[in-house]
């Protein structure tokens, strides 16, 4: 039986979709309600994150975003195909 070639992908996180949802305009004020709850982030690399330049994610970060979100993670990961 032949091996499939792998279908190139990219992990994207949709946190922008789900604050628009939520009605969080900025990252401001997402970075103040994950400080409400505990999430220790600078808000530069929180703005990474949320602009999908950061290649490394905190499960507590995660967790958080969940959290304020009100969302999972299959909500907030997105595989997009080459």
């Amino acid at each position: 039986m032949a091996r499939r070639p792998y279908r190139p992908r990219r992990l994207r996180l949709a946190i922008k979709e789900q604050m628009a949802v939520r009605g969080i305009s900025s990252v401001v004020a997402l970075h103040a309600l994950l400080r409400e709850i505990g999430v220790d982030i600078s808000h530069s690399q929180l703005t990474r994150i949320v602009n999908n330049e950061s290649e490394l994610l905190n499960l507590s970060v995660m967790n958080g975003l969940m959290t304020v979100l009100r969302c999972d993670a299959t909500e907030l990961f997105i595989t997009e195909f080459a």
